[in-house]
């Protein structure tokens, strides 16, 4: 990527135009034309592995529940069992390897007529493993609020601690079932994505622009990775015992490090008793550890530890549809934990 590129992908992390050609809007402070913006996007997609570009949803105004979660795994069957299983629902969006006791940690939410105990409860006797730990986030301390890494970890905190606001119509449902498949990259792609709504393009857009204002959907577009290009080479997660009333002020002395991605208030458990969690990224391995260092001493002397995230296996937009995860539930109940290892075996052996 050239500073060209990354301009673009500047522009559309921050506002990304209503209007029927949006990629003409997006390019004229640039001296871009629309071919040009589409070409390098392809380009960029190409080469980075990108599955496509995805719009941020508030999940809490449609009601959705969400948590972040973790469970130990050992061995290769036995983790890969787990992926499939955690892949084949709708509502997980990512799911990494962390260098800890509990190594596998996984994002979900479920919509507001489901209790996320059942969707975990399931997934616990379908990978095979003791228990599935809840480390929802309870308050989101946000050091980079422009970004959308930080947006995403807010929507977190606020679903856990708000109450649906009923913000989706009937229309609005029609919307967010077709942005789920994400941006088509085309120079009038708010008219694919009505037909696929089966609306004319210009309701389309009002009705878009209307869960917009309403906070439902946010103009800032993130990436989604495609699957087997997924590696997370210098990501970090440090997280200190700190009671819940000094985390804010502690928080707001971090500002200044740029390595943070996001920092939150999470539930403890005695397998993770850690309550106060920072993400960082940097060019290297050197680069992290200083910046987690510089912390430590910001913070003060409070219990802490510090593990690398070894690999991300998925990062996706959860599905916006409450019928798929009933259907997700009614299909796996019952199921024993082999049943989907046992079907990839049997569908890779057969010719």
């Amino acid at each position: 990527m050239d500073d060209l590129d990354r301009k673009i992908i500047s522009q559309l992390r921050c506002d990304f135009p209503l209007v029927p050609r949006p990629f003409e809007s997006l390019g004229r402070p640039l001296r871009l034309s629309a071919d040009e913006i589409l070409i390098r996007l392809h380009h960029i997609k190409h080469d980075r592995g990108w599955a496509g570009l995805s719009w941020f949803f508030d999940r809490k105004k449609m009601g959705f529940k969400q948590t972040l979660a973790a469970m130990n795994i050992s061995g290769s069957d036995a983790a890969e069992n787990a992926l499939l299983w955690l892949s084949s629902h709708p509502g997980i969006s990512s799911v990494y390897r962390q260098d800890h006791d509990l190594n596998l940690w996984f994002s979900i939410s479920v919509p507001a007529e489901h209790f996320l105990s059942d969707h975990l409860e399931n997934l616990k006797r379908l990978c095979s493993v003791p228990e599935i730990y809840e480390v929802p986030c309870l308050e989101t301390y946000i050091p980079f609020s422009g970004t959308p890494e930080a947006e995403a970890f807010a929507e977190e905190g606020r679903s856990n601690s708000a109450e649906f606001s009923g913000a989706v119509d009937a229309d609005g449902w029609r919307i967010l079932a077709s942005l789920e498949d994400g941006l088509p990259l085309k120079h009038r792609p708010y008219y694919e994505l009505a037909v696929g709504a089966g609306m004319e393009e210009a309701r389309f857009l009002a009705a878009l622009e209307i869960l917009v204002n309403r906070g439902v959907v946010s103009r800032k577009l993130t990436t989604v990775y495609a699957a087997p290009q997924l590696q997370v080479p210098i990501e970090w997660v440090a997280a200190w015992n700190i009671p819940e009333e000094r985390q804010p002020s502690l928080s707001r002395k971090l500002h200044s490090i740029s390595e943070i991605r996001h920092c939150s208030s999470r539930l403890r458990q005695d397998e993770f008793p850690y309550g106060f969690f920072v993400r960082l990224s940097g060019a290297n391995d050197e680069a992290v550890t200083a910046a987690i260092e510089k912390i430590r001493v910001m913070l003060g002397p409070w219990p802490y530890g510090v593990w690398k995230i070894e690999r991300l296996y998925q990062k996706r937009v959860p599905a916006l549809s409450p019928g798929s995860y009933q259907q997700w539930l009614k299909k796996n109940i019952g199921k024993s934990s082999r049943d989907l290892f046992t079907w990839k075996i049997r569908r890779e052996l057969t010719p």
